[in-house]
């Protein structure tokens, strides 16, 4: 690996302990020289099981007395752990070295946060009967590893979602931790994790943002460069019913979008987007603001799968993206986003209908979020989330706006 050794934080769901190791003798997804344990990235780099969608966060990890090393003298009678004699403060104690049988040289069976190679693990706490590992740590089957590829009995970090399935399409859809290619002098980006979908639409999808109704305003017009320029993580893979940035919006190269709509289960996936040399960041960095003309109407981007249909107020089912105002016959009109009502949306977004007829009237009630600070738009417009979900707004299906992350649009790429 090109990583440099250092010290990572491992936590593990079934049995909470916190342990500090070195890379040498614990996970190999690391985190990197200056960063501290605890950062936005660390779940993103150790071998954590994922919480639920409605969880909120890992509990917090209570101490744990793992024991003294054995041989060690840990009583005032002189009883040691390793004399092959049960004493009070022991679980166990079999009198040897062998950590794969029943009593670990810790006088205690092993468990999955022992900090030893125990029990049928396949490295330090991680594989076998425990959680999969991550990074070059010892491996038997692809789903001993987080990354989701054993190469050689060592677990490998692949670029995406894609490539994980390309070469096991057996496993299933989680939490993987990937390393994308970046540019040709620095080919390797930090690892971290993202959510694989492996089954939808031929799988290999990487979930890379979720725009929901939890009433945070992460997709607003003033935090527009989310989508092009601005790295700043939004969110966690493991909570994919709220707001999220992966990195891999930034990262991963890619030709194909999915989008998935619930509660209504819609789907919708778009083939060749991208020139699958660059990422999602990268196109949309390329493309104007605000897109005008109604010879656009019905040659957007076709869709390739999914269940989405057109319907009375959605026009038609291909996808656009930063879409002007064409309520009024006016292209001067749609071309300056700070005109009088140009309700324009920035990012994805899909042809509808609203107060006006079809093409692209006020197309933010069909996109992701943003909404354009229009003239006479009310003011805090930009700093706003609109609510349409993409095509969930013109098809009505976004249901009542609670504010508890239930409706929600997740776009993967691949």
């Amino acid at each position: 690996m090109l990583i440099a050794p250092t010290t990572v934080t491992l936590w593990h769901g079934r049995l909470a302990a916190l342990l500090a190791c070195t890379v040498m003798q614990c996970s190999p997804v690391r985190l990197f020289p200056g960063e501290q344990a605890g950062s936005n990235n660390t779940e993103a780099i150790t071998g954590s099981p994922p919480p639920s969608d409605e969880a909120s966060g890992a509990p917090p990890a209570p101490s744990l007395d793992i024991g003294s090393p054995r041989g060690t003298d840990t009583r005032e009678t002189g009883s040691k752990c390793g004399d092959g004699h049960v004493d009070a403060d022991e679980l166990c104690d079999d009198g040897n070295l062998n950590e794969g049988d029943r009593c670990t040289t810790l006088c205690a069976p092993p468990t999955c946060s022992d900090g030893l190679l125990s029990g049928d693990e396949e490295g330090i706490d991680c594989g076998g009967s425990c959680y999969p590992c991550a990074g070059d740590l010892g491996c038997e089957q692809h789903s001993d590893c987080l990354s989701g590829h054993c190469e050689l009995s060592l677990c490998v970090l692949l670029p995406d979602c894609s490539e994980i399935h390309a070469r096991a399409p057996e496993l299933a859809s989680r939490i993987y931790a990937i390393a994308p290619l970046n540019t040709p002098n620095a080919p390797w980006s930090r690892p971290y994790t993202v959510f694989c979908e492996m089954t939808l639409l031929d799988g290999g999808w990487t979930l890379v943002l979720v725009s929901s109704d939890d009433d945070v305003p992460t997709w607003t017009m003033n935090r527009s460069a989310l989508m092009t320029t601005d790295r700043t993580e939004v969110g966690r893979p493991s909570l994919r019913a709220h707001d999220l940035m992966s990195l891999g919006l930034h990262d991963i190269r890619f030709e194909d979008l999915l989008f998935r709509h619930q509660p209504s289960g819609i789907t919708a996936s778009y083939r060749y987007v991208g020139s699958g040399s660059s990422s999602f960041a990268a196109f949309m960095s390329r493309l104007p603001y605000p897109a005008c003309g109604y010879a656009m109407a019905g040659n957007g981007f076709p869709l390739s799968g999914g269940s989405l249909t057109a319907e009375e107020r959605l026009c038609d089912t291909d996808l656009y993206f930063n879409l002007g105002d064409h309520e009024i016959d006016d292209n001067e009109n749609c071309l300056d986003p700070a005109s009088a009502v140009n309700n324009a949306n920035f990012g994805p977004a899909w042809n509808a209908a609203s107060n006006g007829p079809c093409p692209f009237d006020d197309p933010y009630r069909a996109g992701v979020g943003p909404h354009s600070a229009c003239g006479e738009c009310p003011p805090g417009t930009a700093d706003i989330e609109a609510n349409g979900r993409g095509f969930g707004n013109p098809l009505d299906v976004n249901g009542e706006h609670s504010g508890e992350a239930k409706t929600y649009l997740q776009m993967y790429v691949r």
